[in-house]
């Protein structure tokens, strides 16, 4: 992701500020680099999870990544279309994330995930540990995001949907 002040990492790191002691197991990863990287690292240290974050840097290897997780997290302020909660969707990625144009066309609160409003550090916190705190929940909902990705965002879907229109213009 982009370290930018519309994509909420602020709100991310005091958010699992609240989640880590009630899961202290927890780890967050921050992937991506920008203008906030060096101030949302003090923050960290300010907020004494520095210990339990890791910046990770501009990566290659986010299918490995989204592998490896238990729950992503997408936290931003505004979107258009977010690729990057489609990518979670597709590995069936337990998903909380902001309830924000684009994000809303992808995400049905409940079903494919947890939605939270945009810039609530404490809302989000209550989201991440819902999700958590119930993995059997959190693991039926990342499957029922996949199957909305196969089903609607896939590129196959997407061919049926530009062949549907220009059937429909021709007629």
């Amino acid at each position: 992701g982009r370290l930018h002040p519309i994509k909420g990492h602020s709100d991310l790191l005091k958010a699992f500020a609240r989640v880590h002691p009630q899961k202290p197991e927890t780890r967050l990863w921050i992937v991506g680099d920008g203008i906030l990287r060096d101030s949302l690292k003090r923050e960290a240290v300010q907020l004494k999870i520095d210990h339990v974050v890791k910046f990770l840097g501009d990566r290659s290897d986010v299918p490995s990544l989204l592998e490896q997780i238990d729950l992503f997290v997408h936290p931003s302020l505004a979107e258009g279309m977010p690729n990057a909660v489609l990518e979670a969707m597709a590995h069936a990625r337990p998903i909380v994330a902001s309830a924000v144009d684009g994000v809303l066309e992808l995400i049905v609160d409940g079903e494919h995930g947890w939605l939270s409003p945009p810039h609530d550090p404490e809302a989000l916190a209550a989201k991440m540990l819902q999700a958590l705190m119930h993995p059997a929940e959190a693991a039926q909902r990342g499957l029922a995001a996949q199957a909305r990705v196969a089903r609607e965002f896939s590129l196959e879907a997407m061919i049926h949907a530009y062949r549907d229109l220009y059937r429909s213009l021709i007629n």
